[in-house]
């Protein structure tokens, strides 16, 4: 899923960039509050030769996400220390005025074996997630309730069981061209 950057990410760029965050559990993503990085895992910005939009991923996982090397270029390389207080436009409406969130946080779980680099932080609904946000002062967020259903809080899925919704959030994600 793509995140679009904000602030002072984008100050170098004339096109829009973005994060490419990585999710196995696509109904977590209402309750995004935040992104993760690892602070010693070298990123890339990637330009999209196609798009002219840029990305960040890991350097380790370009060829994964860019498999005809002549479809991009890396224009810039850095920690993900660097990125570390970047800010995004959230996923969804729904915790859009959540304090402390929709910011690059960092954390040495995240790896390069798979994915992007970059995890997508649902602190209600993974034990990092909810380790990393705790430590970042970013508090939860629960919208299913006791039979792993949405709640009202999310009213397109309210009464859906959270797996359930899966196809539907990826498919509103792809026409919103997230």
């Amino acid at each position: 899923v793509r995140m679009r950057l904000t602030g002072d990410a984008v100050a170098e760029t004339s096109a829009p960039f973005y994060v490419i965050a990585w999710t196995t559990t696509p109904w977590t993503l209402p309750g995004n509050l935040a992104l993760c990085v690892g602070q010693d895992i070298d990123y890339a910005m990637v330009e999209d030769l196609e798009s002219g939009d840029f990305y960040l991923v890991a350097e380790a996982r370009v060829e994964a996400y860019y498999k005809n090397p002549e479809s991009y270029r890396i224009v810039r390389r850095m920690k993900g220390r660097d990125a570390v207080g970047w800010t995004y436009e959230p996923l969804f409406p729904y915790y859009r005025d959540h304090p402390n969130s929709f910011r690059i946080v960092s954390d040495d779980f995240v790896t390069t074996e798979e994915g992007t680099g970059i995890v997508h932080m649902a602190p209600a609904y993974g034990e990092d997630d909810y380790r990393v946000c705790r430590r970042e002062a970013i508090e939860l967020v629960d919208y299913l309730d006791e039979e792993c259903a949405f709640t009202g809080d999310i009213p397109e899925y309210a009464g859906s069981f959270c797996k359930d919704a899966d196809k539907e959030i990826i498919r509103a994600l792809k026409d919103e061209e997230k």
